[in-house]
């Protein structure tokens, strides 16, 4: 019970995070400026950035399948398609439960076991934490100039014009050095708790090696790769869909790729954080801030209503689906 109601208020508070952040990024963006630059969006374009989102969710459930035939399992390649869709549609509700959801969907249709399924996505989560971490190392040695410039001009010099940079430093490493104490402190509570459960750090590694064991890893990467390649070919599209945007080059496609991703990691969804983020790093290379903050919520809006489309789609579609396999088998 209370294990339940501490995920209800960390789920409650992320919500809430969320929409601060959609608040803060919308405040000052008169209603008429964010209906010009909606207007303003070429729908080819948006299609066509839609298209390459969707092949990036496509490759992600064949992906699922070179995890599951070592464990001697295989899905059908639209029954794993409608699962990740859908597991993508509960995610926005419920943060995390997606994944154990496309589990589910595949232990009833395909009669793969719910464990068996939930260590491929630890597996999968894995890779794909190691391939943002290189990518936003990437993006820090590519704009470290500009983001060292825009930290100075937007943050830095404002606060030491009324705050001393002494007192700054001694207050984030008194802030730091408190936060660090905190985190140890429940992470030893935790591991006391409950020692039969692998940290989120081993789980990493677990995952990491669990590729290795694949019959074609070369595969499974080149196949990971090109997952967060369409991710960031569809941002690089989705620019040519809004006239600001339009010229900007692949160094600022990278920086808005990375931080948008954080955005949608630290809200669910990435409701507030991802446009507000994705609006924020825009401004560090040139675009006005209300076009970068309006072109957030249209690109997150797009991606959102795909999966408000086809998740419930895809829901509906597993029992037609496969009531129609079965007949055809017969």
């Amino acid at each position: 019970m209370a294990k339940k109601a501490t995920q209800y208020l960390k789920y409650t508070a992320f919500v809430a995070l969320g929409l601060f952040l959609a608040w803060l990024s919308l405040r000052n963006i008169p209603r008429e400026v964010l209906w010009d630059n909606f207007s303003a969006v070429n729908p080819a374009w948006m299609l066509f950035a839609l298209a390459v989102g969707m092949l990036s969710h496509l490759i992600r459930a064949l992906r699922w399948n070179m995890l599951l035939e070592p464990a001697g399992y295989r899905v059908k390649p639209l029954n794993a398609f409608m699962a990740v869709m859908a597991g993508y549609f509960i995610n926005l509700a419920l943060p995390r439960t997606g994944e154990i959801a496309r589990c589910g969907l595949v232990a009833k249709y395909d009669k793969v076991p719910v464990n068996v399924g939930v260590g491929t996505v630890v597996a999968e989560r894995a890779i794909d934490m190691l391939i943002l971490m290189i990518l936003f190392g990437v993006n820090l040695l590519i704009g470290f100039q500009k983001l060292k410039t825009f930290v100075n001009e937007s943050f830095w010099i404002p606060l030491t014009e009324k705050i001393s940079p002494t007192l700054l430093i001694v207050g984030g490493i008194t802030f730091v050095l408190l936060s660090s104490g905190v985190l140890f402190f429940v992470f030893k509570r935790k591991k006391k708790a409950a020692p039969e459960k692998k940290g989120f750090l081993q789980g990493f590694i677990d995952g990491l090696k669990s590729v290795l064991t694949l019959k074609n890893p070369i595969r499974f990467i080149l196949s990971s790769l090109s997952i967060w390649l369409c991710y960031y070919l569809m941002l690089l599209i989705g620019f040519q869909a809004l006239p600001a945007t339009a010229g900007l080059s692949l160094a600022a496609c990278l920086s808005v790729f990375v931080f948008g991703t954080v955005g949608m990691i630290v809200t669910p969804g990435g409701i507030g954080a991802y446009p507000a983020l994705v609006g924020q790093t825009l401004v560090i290379y040139g675009i006005q801030e209300q076009a970068g903050i309006s072109f957030g919520w249209i690109i997150w809006g797009a991606q959102t209503l795909l999966f408000i489309i086809l998740g419930p789609l895809s829901l509906l579609g597993f029992p037609l689906y496969n009531s129609t396999s079965k007949s055809d088998a017969l």
